[in-house]
């Protein structure tokens, strides 16, 4: 925590004597404080595994920017913690052959944490007579996704974007990122690059956003051509590169000031024309080739009421056969993305440890749903519930790896949220949430135990 704090102080000290020297620049920061209180059980569905269940934590996050001009713009957030009170967590780390993340920053007795990382840092610049913005360096990238997030891409990566303004009601963005890049690689065969278009259009009271991305991931862009797990149809044994095409639709429609309605469309594929030759760096395996295509549908529909606003909620997406195909890849990380539900799916990192019990990103599952938002039953007091049915839609279950949750045609999940927040004061919110899943499995004993979360916590927000 020392560490933390001499760092915050120097950055501090550096704004003021930036803006002493030039003051013409302004800096801004927002960010948050947050304590979590967090009871765990079962939420792998099994009770004989060892699980943590009950924990206490903190997080710091603040996103400072300095502004010289209309034009120029430098944006940096950092990221405190998470500290899980009387860990002896070390720092976090990553490991690129594995997929893995190993979170960091335990506060045991008497012991400065080292749990400080940067999660964001990016120049924008606008340029002057146009109406072009471009982003430059570490940012959040997200696909357009209407009804719960996007399912396919909607994460922190390094790269490019270029936003054009071209009318009140038109937008183009354009980009380039790169997730990975392994620099004891083959040079033309070493990084993941993707390209994309999203266009931003707004007629009346509709919404469209469709976009196209293409995607290139070398052989060796991770030091043995092995592709994360967490895409479980390009494992590893790679000796040519894999092409990605992405295309999709985002929809909102407000009919009536009440009534919202929201679609999302997505088509994907995924290829690579490996050579089948045996492979001499792991005797017994072959190179493999593949070419795999899927799509994801998603239904959302709100109306607001007097007591609160229902919904429905409903989605569909292709999943894996007997030969490998019909999945569509995803690129989703630490939970991002497709979010209808608090504990089940992505939903649960609405604070920082999303559970994703169920699924990080809705591929490979179909699900429907009922949930009644904004209920307000005091004042500066309000509501959310959930019940939603999901099922995997996979010929076989193929593992689990990361966020990525194979679910085949056997596994169905009944989960219920309620969720609650009290604005205290001005900036700082109390929470409470509460989830419950009931699993089955069709297809085996159905020894599958249900799980359960609850989460207290504070948020200042600034």
């Amino acid at each position: 925590m020392r560490k933390i704090s001499i760092l915050l102080v120097a950055a501090m000290l550096a704004f003021g004597l930036v803006s002493q020297a030039g003051a013409a620049v302004k800096f801004n920061a927002s960010g948050h404080w947050r304590v979590l209180f967090n009871f765990n059980h079962d939420t792998d569905f099994n009770d004989e595994n060892t699980e943590d269940t009950f924990t206490g934590s903190n997080r710091i996050r603040i996103l400072f920017s300095a502004e010289a001009n209309e034009f120029v713009k430098g944006s940096w957030e950092f990221q405190a913690g998470q500290w899980v009170w009387g860990s002896g967590q070390n720092s976090p780390s990553y490991n690129i052959t594995t997929n893995t993340y190993t979170a960091g920053g335990g506060a045991p007795l008497d012991t400065a944490s080292e749990n400080f990382k940067t999660r964001l840092a990016w120049l924008t610049v606008k340029i002057p007579n146009t109406p072009l913005t471009v982003n430059s360096g570490i940012q959040q990238l997200n696909l357009p996704g209407a009804v719960a997030g996007n399912p396919i891409f909607a994460n922190r990566v390094a790269g490019v974007s270029a936003v054009a303004k071209v009318t009140d009601d038109v937008s183009l963005t354009a980009f380039w990122a790169r997730p990975y890049y392994n620099t004891a690689g083959n040079a033309n065969h070493n990084s993941v690059d993707f390209f994309g278009l999203i266009a931003g259009i707004k007629v009346a009271s509709v919404s469209i956003s469709p976009y196209y991305v293409y995607g290139n991931a070398g052989n060796d862009s991770f030091g043995g051509g092995t592709f994360p797990a967490a895409q479980p149809w390009a494992g590893g044994n790679l000796d040519e590169d894999t092409d990605f095409h992405i295309v999709g639709l985002a929809l909102t429609a407000n009919p009536t000031p009440e009534l919202a309605v929201k679609l999302d469309a997505i088509y994907g594929a995924a290829k690579n024309d490996s050579s089948g030759s045996i492979n001499a760096a792991a005797p017994g395996t072959r190179f493999r080739d593949f070419d795999t295509k899927g799509f994801f549908l998603a239904l959302g529909v709100d109306y607001k009421l007097g007591f609160g606003t229902p919904g429905l909620v409903a989605w569909y997406s292709s999943g894996m056969d007997d030969d490998g195909d019909g999945v569509i890849p995803s690129f989703n990380s630490g939970g991002n993305g497709f979010a209808p539900t608090r504990l089940g799916t992505a939903g649960g990192n609405n604070l920082w440890t999303g559970y994703n019990a169920i699924t990080g990103t809705g591929v490979g599952t179909y699900g429907i749903g009922l949930q009644v938002k904004d209920i307000k039953t005091a004042d500066k007091l309000s509501h959310v519930f959930r019940a939603f049915y999901i099922k995997g839609t996979n010929d076989e279950k193929y593992g689990e790896w990361g966020d990525y949750k194979g679910l085949d045609e056997d596994l169905s999940f009944f989960e219920l949220n309620f969720d609650s927040v009290y604005q205290l004061v001005d900036n700082l919110q109390v929470k409470l949430d509460l989830g419950y899943i009931i699993p089955h499995d069709s297809g085996d004993d159905d020894d599958l135990d249900d799980g359960f979360n609850a989460r207290l916590w504070l948020s200042f927000d600034f």
